[in-house]
């Protein structure tokens, strides 16, 4: 079995863990770890109490924002582009894991809860070329909710999705065969949809339609945060996004994820690398939301994530490694023209910057 690291950030104790480590030692689970980054909200005290408990059958590494300075003074350029108060500092994690040698990493939010699959089987299957159910879709769009069942019934898409991507996307089954790089285990509960989608009607995941499916070539999908692992051969384009930037009086946000799951997915077709989805299922608890503000802070995004699809769309990208792919990809993005304001113009220099740093810095690890 790979080595594998799991990283959470969190400005909660992360009680999760709890059920997770029990999971994995009744399951025989002993190579896999903990990477908790806290931030300036994290409550010191009451996470390491957490930890202390957690490390009785997991590994398990706490940094709170003092440790994260000290530790990141060697990697200083890249430590100075990630805010605090920030789902950036999910990065960090990332970094640690890779000091760590780990082969995949995988993704999880605090609010998504451990059930009875092997959580541990299932992610494992990151690295390596499998034969599967592969799912295509008329328009070169997934959409991960097509496979899940709500209470009320309901047509859902994922957070993320373009909207103008919705409603075109007819799917279909084959045999497939591919090398799995991204493994994304979907939810019961609460499904990770937008604002608008949760304000309208709120519904409960009950059931999974398809055991596990491979997305076919050159076919996008929303990857978030919550439960997805990553082979270790993506990190130098496995950026989470920079957000929070002020733009027409709004602020880009909530989007993070998705954005960097897009940008993965582009050097992914160019390799031809391919993901796999479903299996294992998280219990998502989802924290306390107040859905209004969630609007306001996601608004941007969906206009944008528009204009950035149609830009990946637009492009080639020549290189066949990650490194060279997303350094390749952050000129392009650069120069992008996603709009005419001025604050976009501004977010993308600041966010290609970025890219270029982060390419940089795995380079060091790696």
């Amino acid at each position: 079995m790979s080595r594998i690291e799991i990283v959470v950030t969190s400005i909660n104790p992360p009680l999760l863990l709890l059920e997770y480590a029990r999971h994995f030692y009744s399951l025989g689970n002993d190579d896999v770890g903990f990477i908790v980054i806290g931030d300036v909200k994290t409550p010191d005290n009451e996470t390491k109490k957490v930890i202390r408990s957690v490390s009785k059958f997991v590994p398990t590494c706490y940094m709170n924002v003092e440790e994260q300075k000290k530790w990141g003074l060697k990697y200083q350029r890249m430590m100075d582009a990630i805010p605090y108060n920030s789902d950036n500092r999910r990065n960090i994690g990332y970094l640690l894991a890779a000091e760590k040698g780990a082969e995949i990493i995988i993704n999880l939010d605090d609010d998504n809860y451990a059930t009875s699959d092997d959580f541990i089987a299932y992610h494992s299957i990151v690295g390596q070329t499998r034969s599967m159910l592969m799912v295509h879709s008329t328009n070169g769009w997934f959409n991960p909710c097509s496979i899940l069942s709500t209470r009320p019934i309901r047509r859902l898409y994922a957070r993320g999705f373009p909207y103008s991507k919705r409603w075109k996307d007819r799917i279909s089954f084959t045999r497939g065969t591919g090398k799995v790089m991204v493994n994304q285990g979907l939810w019961f509960g609460d499904p990770d949809v937008d604002a608008v989608t949760n304000l309208t009607e709120p519904v409960k995941v009950i059931r999974l339609n398809k055991q596990q499916v491979m997305v076919a070539p050159k076919t996008y999908v929303p990857l978030n945060t919550q439960n997805t692992a990553v082979h270790i051969d993506l990190l130098p384009a496995y950026y989470y996004v920079r957000m929070g930037m002020p733009i027409e009086g709004l602020k880009i946000d909530r989007y993070g994820d998705i954005w960097q799951g897009y940008f993965v997915q582009k050097l992914m077709h160019a390799i031809g690398h391919t993901i796999s989805m479903g299996k294992p299922m998280s219990d998502h608890r989802r924290n306390k939301h107040d859905f209004m503000k969630d609007i306001k802070a996601e608004l941007y995004g969906m206009i944008v994530t528009e204009r950035l699809v149609s830009f990946l769309d637009s492009i080639e990208v020549s290189s066949k490694n990650y490194a060279d792919g997303y350094m390749e990809l952050s000129e392009l993005f650069e120069k992008a023209n996603l709009g005419e304001e001025q604050g976009l113009k501004k977010y993308q220099r600041i966010l290609a910057r970025s890219m270029r740093i982060w390419v940089e810095t795995c380079d060091k690890i790696t």
